[in-house]
């Protein structure tokens, strides 16, 4: 049963205009206590997940932790009116939690949903359940062979996933929505990178996402891409993989070789037609505090999406989101955001490795230079 959304598409459209004008304010005031909210959230609901993938760290899992209906609505109800994006998972499985309460949330405030799931539980009738909301379908895959995808995400069944990958790129071809593939590059499989894409346009794909392994398990340096084939093979590999997406039409979201992304098949599906603005804040690494909120299952808010940042800033089933939000800790990392000393995680985030220093730098010297605040546009709403 789908139920009535709190507030017109009308009024939404008002409210995040608005929400993006005080936005633009805050940043010009150098303000420590803010007025605008942040567009996009990730919501951890479980820290669950039914695999053992060889690459991910167990340390994430050692205490389970899921989200209450209870908690979960509580929690929409204050962030969810100025979003315009919901992420229903941080590393953990979303489809282990009660995902028709999650997307009854996002319908309810008309905010749109990127799932991230390693796809070993979905099927045809889930997706469907969700299509309305769902703006980008993310699904972790590995490898198109059987053999290495089973070792890399251990627990997964091969011809399963695959199975509902077919069924769902069917569906989702209808509306348009993106069905995105991502792969981390290991050793055993970055030499398979351009058949991949191929396998990827042959049942539906419409982008993939090509990752760096992060070192976060003991034997990372043995089965990483990187220290165990040459970079040079590496480069020709992923020049070759691009040439294979090019013919094929494929969208590439790539931190292999530096950040990357390559265009072919633009995503049309866009639910409710709001204005791109976290699109054009998300590539000013140091604008993410300014748009974003990371929500644990336990409640604990962080500013990035760095699993292993130190900087919680409040805990959300304690007190409600504005005691958060414009808490001690918030605003001492805003002073931090315009006097450029920044905290060592941020000084040191895996950013500075997607993209180039002096592009980093630039964009931290805009930030801090309100005058360039005038830069950052509001995209009108397309019919």
């Amino acid at each position: 049963m789908k139920h009535k959304p709190a507030m017109s598409r009308e009024e939404k459209d008002a409210v995040i205009r608005d929400n993006f004008i005080k936005l633009r304010r805050d940043l010009q005031r150098q303000a420590l206590k803010w007025e605008s909210r942040p567009f996009a959230i990730d919501l951890a609901t479980n820290n669950l997940c039914n695999l053992r993938c060889i690459m991910c760290s167990p340390n994430e899992r050692q205490m389970p932790q899921s989200m209450s209906g209870e908690d979960l609505k509580r929690i929409c109800e204050q962030v969810l009116p100025t979003a315009t994006v919901l992420a229903p998972s941080v590393g953990g499985e979303p489809f282990l939690s009660d995902m028709d309460m999650i997307v009854e949330q996002c319908r309810k405030y008309l905010v749109e949903m990127n799932v991230i799931t390693n796809g070993t539980l979905l099927n045809l009738e889930k997706y469907k359940r969700m299509q309305d909301v769902v703006r980008v379908l993310h699904i972790s895959f590995d490898s198109h062979i059987k053999e290495i995808y089973e070792r890399i995400r251990v627990g997964a069944n091969y011809e399963q996933v695959v199975g509902a990958i077919r069924d769902v790129c069917g569906e989702a071809a209808k509306d348009g929505t993106e069905i995105l593939l991502s792969a981390v590059m290991l050793k055993d499989n970055v030499r398979h990178l351009p058949e991949y894409v191929n396998f990827a346009a042959d049942i539906g794909v419409h982008s993939i996402e090509i990752q760096k392994m992060l070192h976060t398990v003991p034997d990372a340096e043995q089965m990483d891409a990187f220290g165990n084939i040459p970079e040079d093979e590496i480069r020709d590999i992923y020049a070759k993989a691009l040439d294979v997406a090019a013919r094929r039409g494929l969208n590439i979201y790539s931190y292999l070789c530096g950040f990357e992304i390559v265009l072919h098949n633009p995503p049309r599906a866009q639910k409710y037609r709001y204005p791109e603005v976290y699109e054009a804040l998300k590539d000013r690494p140091p604008m993410m505090p300014a748009y974003y909120v990371r929500i644990n299952p336990d409640g604990q808010v962080l500013p990035c999406c760095m699993s292993d940042h130190p900087g919680v800033m409040g805990n959300i089933l304690e007190q409600p989101f504005e005691k958060v939000w414009n808490g001690k800790a918030y605003r001492r990392l805003r002073k931090q955001l315009f006097t450029g000393k920044f905290h060592r995680a941020c000084r040191d985030c895996e950013w500075r490795i997607h993209f180039k220093a002096a592009k980093i730098e630039k964009a931290y010297a805009e930030v801090r230079n309100p005058k360039h605040i005038d830069r950052l546009e509001f995209y009108e709403i397309s019919e």
